[in-house]
């Protein structure tokens, strides 16, 4: 019956009444009220079919959509001259679209008309009912779109000067491939291939372009498929040096092809990524050096003006005395940068530059007198009790002095702000005993050290945090590099970061009444900051190897040996990479971040070759799975295994 269909509309091309019967015939039974047809022979021919003259005033619209369908299905044909066109109606009396005021097209399809591996005409069927078309109704008419004897679709097929689908994904900007349910590339395009970096071989699977490119979609696949749901803008790194970023995409295109189930879209963000990471570090550098000595200005412009100021005027002066008008002006001036300030964080995702620390070990106490020294007097003016104790065992601490007294002033400029008159302020610095066990698995705990750690607390009677702000810095550290609003704890998050940067964290108390009390977390020597440090950066390695869909195995590793750990390792086979840099590979050989002379956490790829430990060296693996596992869950169940002796006979994951 299809075929015999397709062979009616072939020919009815040029005969008026012949179209219209076999138009009438395809509307009735799909029980539309649009029915047109465009096709070509010696000039480009459009007939229309509507079902009465009231609905006519979409024929335009109709027009236009079935030439440009023909068009694109025909390689961009262009017709010489005008196009001859017929417009017919099926009835004379007003439809029910008509009467209930609605002759827009709602819904619609379109079925390119095959015949001898060519594209003759595109046929176009509309309704001005909403989902007026089903599956069946569009099923039940594809047989105009197949080839001769063939099951599959002239417009999807592969292969051929008149590849339609090829000319489709050609058309993307961005590279895009289509992909079948088992993961196999039915096709792409050449931006798909350049965007990968892939030169020499084009994949022809999701799982194959991690061996031949430097970025993974395995992981975002998985998500697609096992979830059943789209993934959209999904941002994920190069593996290698030089760092590229991409946004990845892959949606469900059911129906659009027999083969493909998924369309893959993929788009280089690199150059984009960075100029928005350099225009929010300028903003946040600059909004935060300003935030603090505007404070300051501000308090000492508002002592003056309530001395009168100081001394011009006196409690003698005028209301309207010159003096106390221009000081009045210059305090508002102040908010009003004040105000400026604050918008420029708010629009901010007030990034850290990540200048190398100056560490150095310093006088706590004389640091906390100078550093507070400026907040002083607007204190005294205030009522505000001010005091600092630092214990004998804290009195001397290693850190980056200016980035710790950003912190601090920040944290003390907020407490001057909300602290009301009669209040009280204070700084304790005391060990943290606890703290090791914030910082690191409690597996590693007296494995590696001995640990030293202060906490230098900020603790006031103001009227406290937002609870949605404390909630905020307490939550992992996995959202430390998300933007937050200002009013939401944007200073506390910078605070954050600086500290995470010594090797530190902060913490809020929750459910503190009449004030609130901030927590700076602080390695008290070098030995600590670089143990908790090391192992932030094998945490930082191991999710970006996840992010990539790569399965790592991460290994404890004990040198009872002695030797320095570039000589202790130096027989890996595929080589151990000591201290990896951040721009490093991230695949193939062993990469170790040491925490101290004997102890050192190992990264490898899963399975991919072994070689026998050098002679000294003990090794416990975990290896790392799709349900979220995350490095803390990894090195405790690696430890369990050293503990177990259930040692690694041969160091998995070291390539040959």
């Amino acid at each position: 019956m299809e075929e015999t269909l397709k062979i009616r509309i072939l020919k009815a091309a040029g005969n008026d009444a012949a179209m219209r019967d076999v138009l009438v015939e395809l509307m009735e039974r799909a029980q539309a009220e649009y029915c047109a047809y465009c096709t070509s022979r010696d000039r480009e021919l459009v007939y229309i079919l509507c079902e009465n003259r009231e609905l006519g005033v979409r024929i335009p619209e109709i027009r236009e959509k079935v030439r440009a369908s023909f068009r694109m299905f025909t390689n961009g044909f262009e017709p010489e001259s005008d196009p001859l066109e017929r417009i017919m109606y099926r009835k004379s009396g007003p439809s029910v679209a008509y009467l209930l005021g609605n002759p827009r097209v709602e819904s619609y399809f379109l079925v390119p008309l095959a015949f001898g591996s060519k594209v003759r005409g595109v046929l176009f069927l509309g309704s001005v009912r909403k989902e007026a078309f089903g599956r069946n109704d569009i099923a039940s008419l594809r047989g105009l779109a197949e080839e001769d004897g063939e099951r599959s679709p002239l417009a999807f097929r592969m292969g051929g000067e008149r590849d339609l689908l090829q000319r489709f994904l050609a058309a993307i900007p961005s590279g895009a491939a289509l992909v079948s349910t088992g993961g196999d590339i039915v096709a792409s395009n050449a931006a798909f291939a350049d965007t990968l970096g892939v030169r020499d071989e084009i994949p022809d699977s999701v799982g194959r372009i991690g061996s031949l490119a430097a970025f993974n979609l395995q992981g975002v696949w998985d998500e697609h498929e096992i979830l059943q749901r789209d993934v959209v803008d999904r941002e994920i790194k190069r593996s290698t040096a030089p760092e590229r970023h991409l946004s990845v995409s892959v949606v469900r295109v059911d129906g659009f092809t027999e083969e493909a189930g998924s369309l893959f879209l993929v788009k280089d963000v690199t150059r984009a990524r960075e100029q928005a990471e350099m225009r929010e570090e300028m903003i946040a550098m600059v909004a935060h050096e300003l935030r603090t000595p505007l404070t300051a200005l501000k308090s000492s412009l508002t002592i003056l003006a309530e001395d009168g100021g100081c001394g011009i005027g006196g409690e003698s002066a005028a209301s309207g005395d010159p003096a106390r008008r221009f000081l009045a002006n210059a305090v508002r001036t102040a908010e009003r940068l004040g105000m400026l300030v604050d918008g420029l964080i708010d629009s901010s995702a007030a990034r850290i530059d990540e200048r190398p620390l100056r560490i150095e070990r310093r006088d706590t106490g004389a640091f906390i007198e100078d550093a507070s020294s400026i907040f002083v007097e607007p204190m005294k003016k205030k009522g505000i009790d001010f005091r600092v104790f630092v214990d004998p065992d804290t009195s001397r601490l290693a850190f980056d002095r200016d980035r710790l007294e950003q912190v601090l002033q920040n944290l003390l400029s907020n407490s001057v702000k909300h602290v009301p008159s009669g209040g009280a302020v204070s700084i304790t610095v005391i060990p943290c005993a606890g703290c090791p066990s914030l910082m690191l698995p409690q597996a590693l705990v007296g494995r590696v050290g001995p640990l030293s750690f202060a906490d230098l607390c900020v603790r006031d009677t103001g009227g406290g945090m937002p609870e949605e702000a404390v909630r905020r810095m307490n939550r992992s550290v996995e959202t430390v590099d998300r933007p937050a609003r200002a009013s939401l704890g944007l200073g506390l998050r910078v605070a954050q970061r600086l500290i995470r940067l010594h090797g530190g964290s902060l913490a809020v108390d929750e459910g503190t009444v009449g004030g609130s009390a901030v927590h700076l977390y602080l390695p008290a020597d070098e030995a600590t900051a670089r143990v908790v440090q090391q192992y932030r950066a094998a945490e930082m390695r191991l999710e970006e190897m996840l992010s990539l869909g790569l399965m790592p195995e991460v290994f404890c590793i004990e040198n009872a040996g002695g030797e320095p750990w570039e000589n202790a390792l130096s027989s890996v086979k595929g080589g151990a990479r000591i201290d990896p840099r951040r721009s490093e590979p991230r695949e193939g050989g062993l990469l170790v971040w040491p925490l101290d002379a004997s102890f050192a956490l190992g990264i490898g790829p899963r399975e991919s070759g072994a070689i026998a430990l050098p002679a000294g060296i003990r090794a416990g693996r975990s290896i790392a799975r799709r349900d979220g596992m995350n490095l803390r869950e990894l090195v405790r169940a690696s430890c369990e295994a050293l503990d177990a002796c259930e040692l690694v006979p041969a160091l998995k994951g070291v390539t040959e």
